[in-house]
C-alpha cells in the first residue's frame, strides 16, 4: 500500500509543494515520505506523510546507524518540520514577516460598537483574532468593518484607541493590500500620534516586497528622518532597505544626511547603509563608500572602509531580509 492519491494532493497543497526540511520549491521534484517507517507500524494516514524535496529525502533515509555519523532524522523531527511549515503555509500568501497566527476560525464577529473593546496598545494578539475573524465572513462584513477602522483612525480623538486601529489596519494590509489604499498610509504617515504614524512605517515595510511599486519614496523618506521618533523611524528605514535593489534612487535617500551639519544626523545615515552593506553591499556605489572613508568621523570612516573591503573580496554575504526593528 502507499499514499492514497487524494492524501497526495492534500499534503502538496498544504506545503505549496515547498520541502517541510529545506523549504525549497520542489516543483515536480517532490516525494511524500512514511514519518513513522510501515517497517515500524507506520501507517499511509496523512498524519504520517512529509513532503520532502528530493535531497532531503535522501538525507532522511540514507543515514546507516551501523556507522552513525552527524545526526540522523527521528520521526517526531520530521514531525515537527512538517507541523511549523504547514503552519507558515497557511497564512496569509503575502505575509513573510510575521510570526504564525494560532487562533480561532470559528469566532463569532458582531459589528456593533463593542466590535473594538478587546484591542490593546501592549498586544497585538487581539487584533491579529479580530482581522481572522473578520476574513473569513463575506464581503459585505469586511467592508463594514473596514469602514468603521478607517473611521476610528480619521476621527477618534482618543490616541490609544487611534493606535489600536491603526493596528488592525496592519492587519488588513496582510491579509489583503487592496483593502488598505495609499491614501489611508499616507494620512496615517501625517498622523499626530507616533503610534500611528509607526504603523504607517510598518505597513509600508510589507509593502516593499508585497507591492514595491506602490510605495512613495518621498513620504517614507520623511518617516525614516534622523529626527523622526524612533519607533517611526526604525522600520521605515528598513522598508527603505528591502525597496534598494528594486528601486535604486533609495540610496541617495540613504545617504542624504551624510552632509548633513548634525553629526547624529550624519552617524544615523551611516549606520543605515551599514545594514545595506552587509547584505546588498554591490548596490552602493564606490564613490559614496570611499568619501565615507575619507570622513573624519571615525565611525564613518570604518563603514566607509568595511564597503570597500567587500567590492575588493567581491564575497557576498548569504541572503538575508531586514528586520522590521
Amino acid at each position: 500500500m502507499a499514499f492514497s492519491q487524494e492524501i497526495v494532493e492534500q499534503l502538496l497543497i498544504g506545503c505549496h509543494r515547498h520541502c517541510c526540511i529545506c523549504h525549497k520549491p520542489a516543483g515536480n521534484k517532490i516525494e511524500i515520505h512514511h514519518i513513522v517507517p510501515k517497517s515500524q507500524g507506520g501507517d499511509d494516514s496523512a498524519g504520517n506523510g512529509i513532503p520532502l524535496c528530493f535531497d532531503c529525502h535522501a538525507e532522511v533515509g540514507s543515514y546507516n546507524i551501523q556507522h552513525p555519523k552527524g545526526r540522523r532524522f527521528t520521526s517526531s523531527e520530521l514531525k515537527k518540520h512538517k507541523e511549523q511549515w504547514f503552519a507558515i503555509c497557511a497564512k496569509p500568501p503575502w505575509d513573510s514577516t510575521i510570526s504564525v497566527r494560532l487562533t480561532n476560525a470559528h469566532e463569532t464577529v458582531h459589528l456593533d460598537e463593542n466590535i473594538f473593546n478587546s484591542l490593546r496598545c501592549d498586544d497585538r494578539r487581539p487584533a491579529e483574532r479580530l482581522v481572522f475573524a473578520i476574513m473569513q465572513q463575506d464581503r459585505s462584513v469586511r467592508a463594514t468593518f473596514i469602514k468603521k477602522v478607517f473611521e476610528r483612525l480619521q476621527f477618534e480623538k482618543d490616541e490609544d484607541t487611534r493606535w489600536k486601529a491603526a493596528n488592525v489596519v496592519e492587519e488588513i494590509l496582510l491579509w489583503d493590500p487592496k483593502m488598505v489604499s495609499q491614501e489611508i498610509i499616507e494620512n496615517m504617515s501625517k498622523d499626530r500620534s507616533f503610534a500611528v504614524r509607526s504603523s504607517a512605517a510598518v505597513c509600508y515595510y510589507y509593502l516593499a516586497v508585497i507591492d514595491p511599486a506602490s510605495v512613495s519614496l518621498d513620504i517614507l523618506s520623511k518617516l525614516a528622518a534622523y529626527n523622526e521618533d524612533w519607533y517611526v523611524a526604525t522600520p521605515a528605514k528598513g522598508a527603505l532597505l528591502r525597496l534598494a535593489r528594486a528601486r535604486p534612487v533609495v540610496i541617495d535617500i540613504l545617504a542624504r544626511d551624510l552632509e548633513n551639519k548634525d553629526v547624529s544626523a550624519q552617524e544615523s545615515s551611516a549606520a543605515t547603509i551599514k545594514r545595506l552593506i552587509q547584505k546588498d553591499w554591490d548596490l552602493i556605489p564606490e564613490e559614496l563608500l570611499t568619501r565615507m572613508a575619507q570622513s573624519s568621523d571615525s565611525f564613518i570612516k570604518d563603514i566607509g572602509t568595511m564597503g570597500l573591503k567587500k567590492i575588493k573580496d567581491n564575497e557576498k554575504e548569504s541572503k538575508k531580509d531586514y528586520s522590521l526593528f
